[in-house]
């Protein structure tokens, strides 16, 4: 069978796990061709409950079930049927789960209404993952068409799935990704490319473009996903979300999908994304008190430090802030466009209206953090990928054809991958020398809490365009944690997104910073509308 046919069956298939009744008539889907934003389009479909349901944040959605307000099914069904148009506007899921979604969360009702109370603290909650999970019973074709007919088990899924389940989260659908899974946008020959809900003519980013679009759209509350090079970031700032890069170790990285499988350096790490930074922190907790180092060797026994978090709240008092941040307005290779730097200005006048210090960041050249981190995974000569798309026959996409048709150079020889590590682990040891000299010249005297700059040099992008990840990469090269925050709308009605980047394993911290720059944010502009 040729991958054209393979291809055409599985988008066959993807449009009929859509109920009827929830399924646009083609006249609708034509009209929102020509309207470039379609989050109002979305809400129309909806019944007057399922937005309700659906605007709700993960907590608001947890007290609503543990109370009774609303069944688990009631809260399943909305989110099935709000994903499921996004999905026919911007081309957002892989997969859908909503058939047994629904069934789970009419037995977790029946439990509640045997019992009285929640089977585990997400008793209900509706969560998307993005392609590279493994999740029982679907695909996990991650772009390559070569990958499709395989079914996983549960047996297949991590860690962090099993615990989510064991918490009481339901998976209800799987994500867009890039063939590769390497891209800063979305796009492949199964699904096609993710678009960005607030304006079709650009990309959602990549590679979790499904999941930010979806969320963006309110399709899901919160989302699982990876970040490579800044999979997760790149599309929560071009949707105006909140995506969070962990350390590597923090949570386990079992049961995902990988097209550099065992790269023992700059792997890759779990990223969260949702509408808020309070959602991420909810989940992230409940993960880290559920012990997953118990199971899973390579998880770090870290706790949940809520002291990390207090202390930094601690310093974020309104309008007598005293937390330190550093700001990067450019990497010194691509300045950022207009858009960008007005967020940079925004966000810093604001944190300086609110009492906190800003200090201009000139640290160790990001260009080389970037082209050490990509010289590591491009060490194979990207093998996994070339035999996935020749396994199918089916062409690269664009941004990967350059590349595609390129003659094979053969695999990095050893002596020459493990000097990449070594000059990894300089940069690093530079970087920290860095941090660390430019407490003592910051006029407080405290250390550097976080760094804010770009996420990319351009605010949004369109498909083909988004090739520079000095901005986001440079956190995986150091593995540090780092989150993304949205400040303001682009002239052309798109979010502008920047981020706030910690050291190593400071979770806690980073999204205790992201929520005093957000109190800033609404403060500042409060304060200016008096």
């Amino acid at each position: 069978m040729s991958w054209i046919e393979i291809s055409r069956r599985k988008q066959e298939a993807l449009r009929n796990s859509i109920p009827p009744e929830w399924r646009l008539p083609a006249s609708r889907i034509a009209d929102a061709a020509t309207c470039l934003d379609v989050s109002g389009l979305v809400s129309a479909e909806l019944s007057y409950n399922e937005r309700l349901i659906t605007q709700s944040d993960v907590a608001d959605i947890l007290t609503s079930i543990a109370t009774g307000e609303m069944t688990s099914f009631e809260v399943m069904s909305a989110h099935c049927h709000r994903a499921a148009v996004a999905h026919q506007l911007v081309n957002c899921l892989s997969e859908t789960n909503f058939v047994s979604a629904c069934e789970h969360a009419r037995n977790l009702d029946a439990y509640w209404r045997l019992n009285g109370c929640v089977m585990g603290p997400l008793h209900g909650l509706p969560i998307s993952v993005m392609d590279r999970y493994d999740i029982g019973g679907l695909e996990s074709a991650c772009g390559f068409v070569s990958w499709l007919g395989s079914f996983k088990k549960v047996e297949d899924e991590g860690t962090v799935v099993q615990k989510l389940r064991h918490l009481g989260a339901v998976v209800f659908c799987k994500t867009n990704v890039p063939m590769s899974m390497m891209l800063g946008e979305t796009t492949n020959n199964i699904v096609g490319s993710t678009v960005n809900p607030y304006n079709s003519n650009f990309s959602a980013g990549g590679a979790c473009g499904g999941e930010g679009a979806l969320i963006a759209l309110r399709g899901s509350p919160l989302g699982l996903a990876t970040d490579m090079a800044g999979s997760t970031r790149i599309p929560a700032a071009f949707c105006g979300l909140y995506g969070m890069k962990l350390s590597e170790g923090r949570l386990p990285s079992d049961g995902i999908e990988s097209v550099l499988p065992g790269l023992p350096v700059g792997s890759g790490s779990i990223g969260l994304i949702s509408r808020d930074p309070q959602s991420i922190q909810h989940v992230i907790k409940l993960l880290l008190d559920s012990a997953p180092w118990s199971s899973n060797c390579d998880v770090l026994e870290m706790p949940w430090r809520q002291e990390k978090l207090d202390a930094v709240h601690q310093r974020a008092t309104p309008m007598s802030g005293r937390l330190v941040f550093a700001m990067m307005k450019d990497d010194g290779h691509l300045i950022p466009d207009l858009p960008t730097k007005q967020a940079l200005t925004t966000t810093e006048q604001a944190l300086k209206l609110c009492g906190h210090e800003i200090v201009e960041w000139k640290p160790p050249s990001h260009k080389i953090a970037t082209e050490i981190l990509f010289q590591l995974f491009g060490s194979t000569s990207a093998k996994c990928i070339r035999d996935a798309i020749d396994a199918s026959g089916e062409p690269p996409v664009d941004q990967l054809k350059e590349w595609y048709h390129q003659t094979d150079s053969g695999s990095l020889p050893t002596e020459d991958f493990w000097k990449l590590c070594e000059e990894l682990q300089g940069y690093k040891r530079s970087y920290m020398k860095y941090w660390l000299a430019m407490g003592a010249k910051t006029a407080s005297g405290r250390a550097v809490d976080g760094v804010i700059m770009p996420v990319s040099p351009h605010a949004t992008t369109q498909e083909g365009t988004d090739r520079y990840f000095g901005y986001t990469a440079v956190a995986n090269a150091l593995d540090h944690t780092s989150c993304t925050f949205p400040v303001t709308d682009h002239s052309q009605g798109l979010p502008v997104g920047l981020q706030v980047m910690c050291g190593r394993l400071q979770e806690e911290k980073v999204l205790a910073l992201v929520q005093a720059i957000k109190q800033s944010l609404v403060q500042a502009y409060n304060h200016r509308g008096d």
